[in-house]
């Protein structure tokens, strides 16, 4: 039975069919392998243990999706972060166990590299590299980006909102009750929409000693949420410097929200859409 073709197509360029329980195809193209050894596709990640590369230490070959921490020596720490289709969770329990030597360690080097991207795992690493101690002033009220008034949306941002409910973040609730009634007025139409901001006043933010200095590399394969890090990263911080090569250039909508297709076969089918975009992007629609 076969359950993968891998087709070579080009230098370091492959096509891969996988076949599902049921036998049907799923089709990807263009796929390469980054750092010698990782061949990340979907949610799929393979590590080449043969050859042998030096890239191996630095992945986990048990679960190739998994952050990787290693002191390099004195100086020089090294968090590998091949993935972001995992819970932040898991990368939030990785700093907090090494939380002592990141504070007290003067560089910490990032690999992100084959990183094509997931969710939003970021906020804790962000957070130890920060040198912003107060945030740009940000209005609330100002529309940053745009999206489709529909019950669709209105589900999506009301399960955003009820995470302030949880908090009893008055404004969070009232911003999201706001953004609920605008789109059921205007279903059908564009609407202009802003993330509510909970820490405006951002005094409560710390800077930390160290590490004094923070090197990400990055490639071709750092995509999506890997590049919306780097990003992040660099605007909430002057001790970081990116190395490597371009990282992919796959940033171009964010926050998908999934939805099941209705089929009287299977239930196992999905799709998903970008639920906001850009303003200077709406002449593209």
């Amino acid at each position: 039975m076969v359950k993968m073709d891998i087709e070579k197509t080009g230098n370091n360029e492959y096509s891969i069919t996988i076949f599902r329980n049921d036998f049907s195809p799923i089709r990807f193209t263009n796929i390469q392998i980054y750092k010698n050894c990782v061949l990340p596709f979907g949610v799929y990640r393979f590590v080449k243990e043969s050859s042998n590369d030096p890239e191996l230490k630095y992945v986990n070959t048990a679960d190739p999706q998994m952050p990787v921490f290693q002191r390099i020596d004195a100086k020089n720490l090294l968090l590998t972060v091949p993935s972001a289709l995992i819970n932040s969770n898991i990368l939030d329990s990785t700093l907090l166990a090494h939380e002592k030597e990141i504070t007290s360690t003067e560089n910490l080097i990032l690999d992100v590299r084959s990183n094509l991207g997931g969710n939003s795992i970021w906020s804790s690493l962000i957070a130890l590299a920060n040198t912003k101690l107060y945030a740009d002033p940000k209005n609330n009220n100002k529309d940053d980006f745009l999206l489709l008034a529909s019950p669709d949306n209105a589900e999506y941002f009301n399960k955003m909102g009820s995470y302030f409910k949880q908090t009893k973040d008055s404004g969070g609730i009232a911003y999201y009750d706001n953004l609920a009634r605008k789109i059921k007025e205007n279903t059908g139409s564009i609407v202009g929409f802003s993330f509510y901001d909970p820490e405006i006043d951002t005094s409560r933010k710390k800077v930390y000693e160290f590490p004094k200095r923070v090197a990400i590399i990055t490639d071709k394969g750092t995509a999506s949420a890997g590049e919306a890090f780097v990003l992040s990263m660099k605007s909430n911080s002057t001790k970081v410097v990116v190395y490597g090569n371009n990282t992919y250039g796959m940033i171009d909508y964010m926050n998908v929200n999934t939805k099941k297709i209705p089929c009287q076969e299977t239930s196992a089918y999905y799709y998903g859409y970008p639920t906001f975009f850009h303003p200077l992007s709406k002449r593209s629609l």
